[in-house]
């Protein structure tokens, strides 16, 4: 036999044996691949159900996800308005803003002039009550140097009149002594009348009435003079009133002191009164 022939039989031998195997392989496993195939059909409906519930679940969760979007976007259309608003609101309260930052300038600078205002008059109130305390020092020296003084001159008062008690006594005498004298010697100094009443022969005394009264126990009109022993006015001596240059009546002094007396009025039968403020003289020339 060639060779050949026997290398071919030999591998038609080989492929024999293989295919033998292969064949009992193949009548060993085709039951269990029958098995496994209706297994993986079982299996391909439970997974076509599965996906056909999951589909279900899908278009259900896909509605609800629409619905939601239709909802948020609804909800983003209202977001978007109430943002327009939110914006108009931040412009307007920016321009508020702005208007209240000018008008806090204007009253910072308001604040600060009244400060120096304030500071000013602070400045002008100390000055002033330093001013007043020192007039008020001054005031309360004056005072006490007014009170020294009021003292002091109450204390001179007191010496004057004791002593122009003591100088009227003495002039009282010196009067006294010198009616005494001119009662003898009328020719000398007075021109006797009747009721003892004399005009003085002297230099001319001139004088004012100052009040007049009516004497109860006489009625007769009784004028204050404002002239007295001072004067060279003594007691009966005749004066005469004189008003507007007209003759009025007669004055008899009837108490004489130091720098004041008192007459009676005669009117002589005249309608005439004396009156406060008529001129007396002692004698009409």
């Amino acid at each position: 036999m060639h060779f050949l022939t026997k290398v071919f039989v030999v591998i038609a031998t080989v492929l024999s044996i293989a295919l033998s195997a292969l064949t009992i392989a193949y009548a060993t496993n085709t039951d269990r691949i029958r098995r496994d195939y209706e297994q993986q059909r079982g299996k391909l409906g439970m997974v076509e159900a599965s996906h056909a519930t999951s589909a279900a679940q899908h278009g259900s969760a896909v509605t609800r996800l629409n619905e939601t979007i239709a909802s948020m976007q609804n909800e983003l259309s209202q977001t978007k308005g109430q943002l327009t608003d939110l914006q108009g609101q931040r412009s307007t309260l920016i321009a508020e803003r702005d208007k209240a930052n000018a008008e806090r300038s204007t009253t910072q600078a308001k604040i600060d002039e009244l400060a120096e205002v304030a500071k000013t008059q602070a400045t002008l109130l100390t000055n002033y009550r330093e001013e007043v305390e020192k007039l008020r020092n001054s005031e309360l020296a004056f005072r006490q140097q007014r009170l020294d003084l009021e003292d002091r001159i109450s204390d001179l008062e007191s010496q004057r009149e004791v002593l122009d008690q003591n100088y009227r006594a003495l002039q009282e005498e010196l009067a006294a002594i010198k009616t005494e004298a001119q009662g003898g010697r009328v020719a000398a100094g007075a021109v006797s009348g009747s009721s003892g009443a004399f005009t003085y022969a002297g230099p001319i005394i001139q004088g004012r009435v100052e009040s007049v009264e009516r004497d109860a126990a006489t009625s007769k009109l009784m004028a204050k003079l404002n002239v007295g022993t001072n004067d060279k006015v003594a007691k009966n001596m005749r004066l005469y009133v004189i008003r507007d240059n007209n003759f009025v009546g007669n004055l008899v002094v009837t108490n004489a002191d130091l720098s004041f007396s008192v007459g009676a009025f005669d009117n002589l039968g005249l309608s005439n009164e004396v009156k406060a403020g008529d001129l007396i003289v002692s004698r009409v020339q």
